[in-house]
């Protein structure tokens, strides 16, 4: 022991190194991990960031410094009530925390005039620069101005793209690979208020307060643009009952939207969270290059785009199953390679048990297949102004309706081949019938067959303005009534089987309304107007709210001949066929 009665302190930084680096792979929580590292640079060495333990998230602190000469940040953490202090470069001086992505941080200065934005990695020093924001280029004159920046993955300098929501909330602006500057986004409504971003499957997505997700998409000719992807419709309440915020979620490859709640518009305390997730699902490879042309009961009814034979099947999506049907041949429907409107089964769907309807381009031609048969019987006899609209199969045959609103069964002769024949008819009031144009769907709700006619704004643009629906009179069998009310059941309508459902049973579905999806049974989606026609119809006040207003640039996920023909409502089921119900 040295003299003077001072005790004898060992020298740490000169441990062995390989003792070190045994040492640093030992510990199993982040926090004492960067302490170990803090202790000199020869402890920095040995503990390698590849032997970083998994760590849960942190809670990222700017402490408030009126001088700031030694910026630092906290960081704790709330598992397990531990919380590091660390030291930040000096050019983070008077910088705010504007997001975080990947173990690096967003930054952005206080300046008023010019916004110095920077990515920092807090622990290594390493900072990465973007271009400034002048608050002045974007009408904006508050410090504060920025109100999350987001950046695109991985992280690396010269490769970054980065997506900002300006204040309030209502301006949005872009940076790219290269680019000196941020570009503003074009044509944003002055009610869309933002409130997240997320850097999901190679693209910027941004949500609204209205739930609507939508997509950066970029034009070098006019700029970044919006589409929108997807939107969430909450059950009927007031909006001003709660105040809400929505936030972007990537899940291990699973996008999810989380929505947080708060007690008070004017108080912000958090009262609860919903969570909801959009689901995608792979299809087999027998599935490639075919199309949606109906659903029934769990199961999707798909073709072939041969133009010259048409594959017709069902797929379960969820189970793999696959039922395969009779080839369409190309000379019932003529040459064009989507000649088939729209193909119903019987119900239950059973494998080798399964008759089909079929209505064909454009519209004029019927088919049938029945078990055991290897081909297609086409229907006989039927003049040629006759345009079928939509087919049921119900009360164990198949209906089919037409432009007239004339109702027909199907009824098969042996030795003559299957025919139709008159069931009922609407007589609608008086009225031009070049006014509008409109499209009959057959439902069976509960038992009961419904009739719901889809009436369009244009005869060449094709929009939906309303719905009408009518019930079979109880008292005379061959005509209808009008329904003035669904009550607590809500319906779906498109290429599907339509669907009658109870609402109070689906949480998120909203009684007495029609949800609507894309029809293909008019060719316009070459228009430059087309907005792609998909949304619900409340009966009861006749508003309509769209899904997909996002004109024909929705070809981002797919062309639009391929959605024109892909969106239908589908009820997911896990059975195969009948038997397992047993």
């Amino acid at each position: 022991m040295p003299s003077g009665g001072l005790q004898w302190m060992p020298d740490w930084s000169v441990l062995p190194l390989d003792l070190l680096v045994l040492i640093s792979e030992y510990f199993t929580t982040f926090v004492d991990f960067i302490r170990f590292r803090s202790v000199c640079s020869s402890w920095r060495s040995a503990a390698s960031p590849r032997s970083l333990p998994p760590s849960l998230p942190f809670l990222a602190i700017r402490p408030v410094d009126p001088d700031d000469s030694s910026p630092s940040c906290y960081f704790i953490s709330p598992f397990e009530a531990k919380f590091v202090e660390q030291c930040l470069p000096n050019s983070c001086r008077n910088k705010h925390f504007m997001g975080s992505a990947n173990g690096w941080l967003v930054m952005r200065g206080k300046d008023p005039f010019i916004s110095d934005v920077s990515l920092l990695n807090p622990f290594t020093g390493a900072e990465i620069h973007l271009p400034p924001l002048y608050p002045h280029h974007f009408a904006l004159t508050h410090n504060e101005f920025v109100l999350k920046i987001v950046v695109s993955s991985p992280v690396s300098a010269g490769q970054i793209s980065a997506f900002a929501i300006l204040r309030c909330s209502m301006k949005l602006a872009l940076t790219r690979p290269g680019a000196d500057e941020w570009t503003l986004f074009s044509s944003i409504p002055n009610n869309q208020k933002f409130q997240d971003a997320l850097f999901f499957g190679g693209r910027f997505l941004v949500v609204d307060s209205f739930r609507r997700v939508f997509a950066c998409e970029v034009d070098e000719s006019s700029g970044p643009r919006l589409v929108e992807v997807m939107r969430y419709v909450p059950p009927q309440r007031s909006p001003f009952l709660h105040m809400e915020k929505c936030y972007l979620v990537d899940s291990v490859g699973e996008l999810m939207m989380v929505i947080r709640r708060f007690d008070d518009a004017y108080v912000v305390k958090t009262t609860g969270f919903e969570v909801f997730k959009f689901v995608e699902q792979c299809l087999p490879n027998s599935c490639r290059n075919k199309r949606f042309i109906g659903s029934a009961n769990g199961w999707l009814v798909m073709r072939g785009k041969d133009q010259f034979i048409s594959a017709a099947s069902l797929l379960n999506p969820f189970t793999g199953a696959e039922i395969h049907l009779p080839l369409l041949p190309h000379y019932f429907g003529g040459t064009h390679n989507d000649f088939v409107l729209k193909i119903v089964v019987s119900s239950p769907v059973s494998a080798g048990q399964i008759s089909a309807f079929a209505i064909l381009r454009c519209s004029m031609k019927l088919a049938l297949t029945r078990p055991g048969a290897d081909e297609w019987t086409l229907f006989s006899s039927i003049p040629n102004n006759q345009e079928f609209q939509d087919a049921l199969f119900f009360g164990g045959r198949f209906l089919v309706v037409h432009s007239f609103k004339r109702v027909f069964a199907c009824e098969v002769d042996e030795s003559s081949g299957p025919r139709l024949v008159e069931v009922m008819r609407y007589v609608p009031p008086q009225r031009s019938p070049s006014q509008r144009m409109e499209k009959c769907y057959l439902v069976d709700s509960v038992g009961e067959l419904m009739m719901v006619i889809r009436r369009f704004d244009d005869a060449y643009v094709v929009k939906t303005s309303g719905f009408e629906v009518f019930k079979v009179d109880p008292n005379h069998p061959n005509q209808w009534i009008e329904v003035s009310s669904l009550g607590d059941r809500s319906l779906f309508v498109g290429l599907n089987r339509s669907i009658s459902i109870c609402a109070r049973e689906h949480p998120g579905c909203i009684e007495n309304c029609i949800y609507f999806a894309h029809d293909a049974f008019r060719q316009s989606w070459y228009l430059p107007a087309h907005k792609f026609d998909i949304g619900v119809f409340n009966l009861g006040n006749t508003s309509i709210d769209f899904f997909l207003n996002c004109h024909s640039k929705m070809r981002y996920y797919f062309s639009h001949q391929s959605l024109w023909f892909s969106s239908l409502w589908f009820s997911p089921s896990l059975l195969f066929c009948c038997e397992d119900l047993v």
